[in-house]
């Protein structure tokens, strides 16, 4: 629900289209989260969601054509950094939190903590600067080192 009032928010605000792209499939079905979302945005029209996807370099196409990934999957915002488009981490556990802070010094968002205002303020920071807090120094040549990564 909370999710939902923030994609209404910036959706009105900011006229953005918001695209969800799943990240899990099998122990929490990102997917069902997307359309619970989906039931509660108020214009449909500006939400519009992916199938799962497990194929790299398509889920690099959509996260590079992005203006800006909030990524409440690590595996987002890991390649959204790869790709150089701005993102927001959210947190919901703690190897996000210590994955974000040991690698980029950058503090995310935690889902339950965070208030509105908190989101709003991260956004319009992410989003007037038009820029990540850093990008990850990976070459996105070696698959494999990057497929490493995503399964640590």
């Amino acid at each position: 629900k909370k999710i939902a009032q923030r994609c209404n928010f910036i959706i009105k605000t900011y006229r953005l289209n918001i695209l969800g792209v799943p990240f899990q499939e099998f122990q929490v079905n990102d997917t069902d989260t997307l359309n619970t979302i989906l039931e509660l945005i108020d214009e449909k029209s500006m939400f519009e969601m992916r199938a799962y996807d497990n194929k790299l370099k398509n889920v690099l196409k959509i996260l590079q054509d992005a203006r800006l990934v909030i990524a409440m999957r690590l595996h987002a915002g890991i390649l959204a950094s790869l790709v150089s488009t701005p993102s927001l981490p959210l947190s919901y556990m703690e190897k996000v939190n210590s994955f974000w802070f040991e690698s980029l010094g950058v503090t995310p968002l935690n889902i339950y903590t965070a208030s509105f205002d908190d989101l709003i303020k991260a956004f319009n920071i992410i989003w007037n600067s038009n820029r990540s807090p850093q990008k990850l120094d990976l070459s996105l040549q070696d698959e494999s080192l990057i497929r490493n990564i995503l399964q640590a």
